[in-house]
C-alpha cells in the first residue's frame, strides 16, 4: 500500500480505481461530488459551470487512470483538479504556469478610447482635457481630467 494516503481505505479504493474498477470509481464520485460542488461554488457563482467542470474532472480521471499518480489525499487531489478545470474554463487562453508569481496587470488606453471619450465630453471639459493631454505628453506624466461634483 502507498503510505502517502490518509488511511488504508483510500489507498485500496484508489488502487482498485487505477486497475479499472468501476465500483471504486463510482465510490470516489459519490463520496466527493457534493464536497467538490460546494468547493466549486466558492470559486465561481456559475453553478452550471461547476457541474460541468466536476464532470470533466471525472471524465479526465477515468481516461488517465493508468497514468495518475497516487495522491496523499484523494479529496485534495480532486479539489486541485477542479480548481484548475474551472480556471481553464473561465480563462481559456490563460496558462497559469506561464504567469510569474508576481504578475500584475497593466493596461494602457488606446488612442481610439481617448477619441471616443473626447467626443462624448461637454465642450467646456474638452478644452480642459486637451490642455491636460498635451501637457501630459510634454511632461510624460499621467493626467486626470477634473470633473465637477454636484
Amino acid at each position: 500500500m502507498n503510505q502517502g494516503f490518509q488511511d488504508s481505505s483510500d489507498a485500496c479504493i484508489w488502487l482498485a480505481f487505477k486497475r479499472g474498477s468501476e465500483s471504486a470509481y463510482t465510490q470516489i464520485y459519490q463520496s466527493l461530488a457534493n464536497s467538490l460542488f460546494n468547493y466549486g461554488c466558492k470559486l465561481t457563482k456559475d453553478r452550471d459551470l461547476v457541474k460541468d467542470c466536476i464532470q470533466e474532472v471525472f471524465i479526465n480521471l477515468w481516461r488517465s487512470k493508468e497514468k495518475v499518480a497516487d495522491p496523499t489525499s484523494i479529496k485534495a487531489y480532486l479539489f486541485k483538479a477542479l480548481r484548475y478545470e474551472i480556471a481553464r474554463k473561465l480563462h481559456p487562453r490563460l496558462s497559469l504556469s506561464d504567469l510569474p508569481p508576481d504578475y500584475h496587470l497593466e493596461m494602457e488606453l488606446s488612442p481610439e478610447l481617448y477619441l471616443i471619450r473626447d467626443q462624448s465630453l461637454p465642450s467646456s471639459r474638452k478644452s480642459c482635457c486637451r490642455k491636460s493631454k498635451s501637457s501630459r505628453h510634454a511632461r510624460k506624466k499621467p493626467f486626470f481630467c477634473a470633473t465637477s461634483i454636484i
